[in-house]
C-alpha cells in the first residue's frame, strides 16, 4: 500500500483535515476530546528551568513565575498569566527580558 507524503500544519488545521478526510491520522498538540475523534495521549512531559544555586554564585535568589510553553506548528513561545507578573509595566518588561 503506498504511503502518502507527510503534511505539517497547525494542530487546528490538522484536526480539521482529519474531520474532512484529508488525512487518516495525525499527531497534534493539546487536542480536545470530541465524539468525532479517538484521542490517545502519546507523551506527557515536564519542562524545567535549571539555574545555578544563588548562594553558591553570590547572586540574588531568583523567584519563579509560572509559565506554559506552547507549540503550534512551527511556532512556540512562553505564556504567562497577567496576575503572575509585576503590575508595573516597566518592572514586568524588565522581568520578562531578564
Amino acid at each position: 500500500m503506498p504511503v502518502s507524503p507527510t503534511v505539517e500544519g497547525l494542530s487546528t488545521y490538522i484536526l480539521e483535515w482529519l474531520n474532512v478526510g484529508r488525512v487518516d491520522c495525525a499527531l497534534v498538540y493539546n487536542a480536545q476530546a470530541s465524539p468525532a475523534v479517538d484521542l490517545q495521549t502519546l507523551l506527557d512531559e515536564q519542562l524545567f528551568l535549571v539555574a545555578p544555586l544563588a548562594a553558591k554564585q553570590g547572586r540574588k535568589v531568583r523567584k519563579s513565575i509560572p509559565c506554559l510553553f506552547m507549540r503550534g506548528g512551527t511556532s512556540r513561545g512562553p505564556f504567562f498569566l497577567e496576575s503572575d507578573l509585576p503590575a508595573d509595566p516597566a518592572r514586568r518588561d524588565a522581568v520578562l527580558l531578564a
